[in-house]
Formats: structure tokens, sequence, C-alpha cells
């Protein structure tokens, strides 16, 4: 029936009708719309892995890596492998190709619930969101970070270990980056640039806000500055940082670079690494490490392997807790390691672990660690 058919009351009625409905439907439409144009999402993640871990008696530095780390000398620990965190991260579409991300992360140790920190006296030295803190903007002209971040050669060296920095006794963690512990950057401006035909690269400054340049005990108050540049081609990837931070006064350097390089071969892809540090130390006294390794896949898991050297440099302990404390060195001396470890994946969240290292510095005994855990992702 055509509407001009029908009574004027009725009419009226169905005209009032339509109105209505195409409103609704031009609010939905523009719901629809703002939706589209600030879509937003926050992810929760993180890993618990737990494992039990024993190291004999041996005098040589084993991990480079603190104590509760590593797991101590002559004693059975149950310790965390990879590092255990609890993390945010989110985005926003802003419109017009702009995003703005942020996340923050927090470490714990889960073998005894506490905040994660540089070793077993202080524990909270680093901050409860001691792995990132940061928020930025992002699009078609890259990205930039504002807050705490890892340094730009962090991820390069992270790409070095078949382990991925896991805390645990076969890793290479402590044999990247010439030995350097900077890892990450208090107050960081970085941009990111947007991937050009397999090229990235990343640039930070970290600003030193008036504290305390670092010092002998590593504080990371001051200036940081760094570099870094990737290619991920196919099978191919390539890495080179470098990373410079502002020095208590005195003629000392706290610097490193590093080159890396992998190549997927299907069946197993190989790696290596060489790095040099100076690490709170007089100029000219660097410490250069060197890592081969490879990861394969073996029976629903991976097989990891790394053979690493750590040459200190003159003045330096290689057997202290870290690369940082001062001995008579008159020479220089140098650790050469050995990690085997293998990861069976339950499902695509939870594994089993097996590794065991070894490792002599010349001048000290033989030390040997082996540890075994389960790890969830999430």
């Amino acid at each position: 029936m055509n509407i001009a058919d029908t009574p004027s009351a009725s009419r009226k009625e169905t005209l009032n009708m339509m109105k209505k409905k195409h409103v609704a439907l031009a609010a939905i439409a523009l719901c629809a719309a703002g939706s589209a144009a600030a879509q937003s999402s926050v992810t929760i993640y993180g890993i618990i892995d737990v494992a039990v871990s024993k190291v004999n008696n041996g005098t040589s530095n084993l991990t480079f890596l603190p104590q509760f780390a590593m797991g101590a000398r002559d004693t059975v620990q149950v310790k965390q492998s990879t590092e255990s965190r609890l993390g945010f991260r989110g985005t926003e579409d802003l419109g017009g190709g702009l995003r703005a991300n942020f996340q923050i992360e927090h470490r714990f140790r889960p073998d005894d619930g506490s905040v994660q920190g540089r070793d077993n006296t202080n524990q909270v030295a680093q901050g409860f969101w001691n792995a990132q803190s940061w928020v930025g903007l992002a699009g078609s002209f890259g990205e930039v970070r504002l807050g705490r971040q890892y340094v730009p050669a962090f991820y390069v060296s992270l790409a070095s270990d078949p382990w991925g920095y896991d805390y645990n006794v076969a890793g290479a963690a402590g044999f990247t980056r010439g030995g350097n512990g900077i890892t990450t950057a208090y107050n960081a401006a970085t941009y990111r640039s947007p991937n050009l035909s397999g090229f990235t690269a990343e640039v930070q400054v970290a600003a030193g806000e008036g504290g305390s340049p670092v010092t002998q005990t590593g504080s990371q108050a001051g200036r940081n500055m760094g570099v870094a540049v990737q290619y991920a081609g196919g099978p191919l990837w390539l890495g080179a940082g470098y990373n410079t931070l502002d020095q208590a006064n005195g003629p000392v350097e706290n610097e490193y670079w590093i080159v890396s390089a992998a190549y997927d071969l299907g069946r197993i892809r190989p790696m290596v690494s060489y790095s040099v540090g100076t690490n709170n130390t007089a100029l000219g006294r660097e410490a250069k490490t060197f890592i081969i390794g490879a990861t394969a896949p073996l029976a629903g898991g991976r097989l990891k392997a790394v053979v690493a050297r750590y040459d200190a440099a003159v003045g330096i302990n290689p057997n202290a807790g870290s690369p940082y404390a001062a001995f008579a060195n008159t020479t220089g001396a140098n650790t050469n390691k050995f990690g085997l470890g293998y990861e069976y994946f339950l499902s695509k969240r939870t594994s089993v672990h097996a590794d065991v290292g070894t490792a002599k510095t010349s001048g000290f005994t033989r030390s040997t660690g082996v540890e075994a855990g389960v790890k969830h992702v999430f």
C-alpha cells in the first residue's frame, strides 16, 4: 500500500516511525564509525618459570650473572630460570594512521614472591616496574617512546643468545655486550624507524636529569645514549648496536658495541656474536666476548647449544659476582664456556626444560651447573 493511500492519522504515524528508524540507524552508524576510529586494546601477559638448580664448588665464573640468577656454588636452589614477569601493554587507534602505545612490566622472583632486584640483599633497587614503563606514539613515520626502556643494543644481544637471556646455568647472557651490564635506561626518549626492506633502526637518548653519573656500583642514573640497526630478510638476520653511559669523574668509560648474525637453515639456526665493552674501567681496558650458538627443533621441543668466550680486561676480576670488581690481573684472563639445553613443549604455553653448563676461567677451578624446571607463558 502506498503511504498516500493511507488515512491521515495513520500516514502521520507511519512517517514518525520511519523518521525514528532513520535516526536510530544514523546513531548506530555514528557509534560504529567512532568505535572504528578509536579502537583500543590492553593485553595482560607474563612468564612464570621455576627450576631446581645445582652448581658445583668450582671457582670459575659460570654465567657472569648475580647469584640469585645463576644459583650459589655447591648449593641446591629453587630459582627462576627465565626472568618471571607480569606485564600490561596496550594500543589505541587515534585515526589517520596514528596509534598510542604503552607498556609496563614488573619482574619478580617466583621462588619466594619477592621483587626482583640486583642481588639477594637489594631486591627493590630497580623499582617495581623494573623492566619497562613507557608510553609512545606510532605511525607511518615509525614510533617514539618515552620512559624506562631497554637500550637499543640490548635487542641485538638478546637475539645473540640461544636461551634469549634466560637466567640459567647454560645460557650466554653474561657473554654478550663485552660483559657490560647496561640493559635498560631511565628517562629515555627513543625513536624506532619503520621497516624499510627488512632494515630497522633505533636511536635512544636518556636524560641524566641532574643525577649522579654511573659509578663502580653500576648505578644507571647518568645520561645514556645508544643506537642499533637490524636486518631481517628470509632466513638471514643481522644486528649491530652501540651504547654509552656517563661516568663519575675520572678517566673511565662505560660503553660497548656488538655485532651479531644468524641464519635459519630449517633444521638448525646457527648464530654468532662478537662484542667489546669498557665496563667502568680506565680507557683502553676492554673486555671482549665471542659466542657461537645454535637452536634446532627436536622431537616436539627445541635444542639449544652455545660455546662462548669472555676475555676480561686487564685489571678486572673474571671471577667476581659481576665483571666490574677489580683485582690484581696484570695480563688479563679469559673464561671459556659450553652450554647445552632442551625445552619440551607440553602445549603452546607450557614447557619443561633441562640445562647444563660448564666454564673454566684461567687461574680458577672449573664450574659446572645443572638445572631443570617448568615454564608457563601467558
